[in-house]
């Protein structure tokens, strides 16, 4: 009985997620369309590269323009979206990042880094916060690269984070536009 509950609250708290993610960046020109081979496609012909997901990681269909995906054992989901041509917005990268968490509470950035990505400087920021009174632990990496902001975000319990968070880095580095 527990567990079914658990896993309701998850699945509403994933939805809430995405549907943050999604309003806080402006109108959606150019966004997600799909993803196949480890390949996000914005448009028939344009695509970013991520990185190979271990064994445990699922394809999540969402409504959301994401390429979503959840790993059942850990109650984690990792997920990209870009934001591209009247949807871009060329704010700081801390700027964006903390769109991300708009509708998160007792939301607390433990640390931000910057990183390069493709070339390109993005900000990754490791922070906790509950959305619908649950407790989770958050891992996003914001980059901007020909005209489009694209997010890459983790999150899960955060007593099962540092069971996930190696999938997560491997799912960002691979990131080539």
């Amino acid at each position: 009985m527990e567990h079914m509950r658990n896993t309701r609250v998850f699945w509403g708290i994933l939805a809430l997620v995405f549907f943050l993610i999604g309003c806080f960046h402006g109108r959606q020109v150019t966004s997600v369309i799909g993803y196949r081979n480890q390949m996000v496609f914005l448009k028939k012909d344009v695509y970013y590269k991520v990185g190979k997901l271990p064994e445990g990681w699922k394809t999540l269909s969402t409504r959301a323009k994401a390429a979503a995906f959840y790993n059942k054992d850990l109650g984690a989901s990792i997920s990209t979206d870009a934001f591209c041509a009247g949807g871009f917005e060329d704010l700081p990268l801390k700027t964006l990042s903390g769109q991300l968490f708009a509708g998160t509470q007792q939301h607390s950035i433990i640390s931000e880094k910057e990183i390069d990505m493709d070339g390109r400087g993005g900000l990754r920021t490791v922070s906790t916060g509950s959305i619908d009174g649950v407790d989770l632990k958050f891992d996003t990496v914001v980059v901007k690269k020909n005209n489009c902001t694209m997010d890459f975000v983790y999150f899960s319990p955060p007593e099962k984070y540092k069971d996930g968070v190696a999938a997560f880095e491997a799912f960002f580095n691979g990131f080539k536009f």
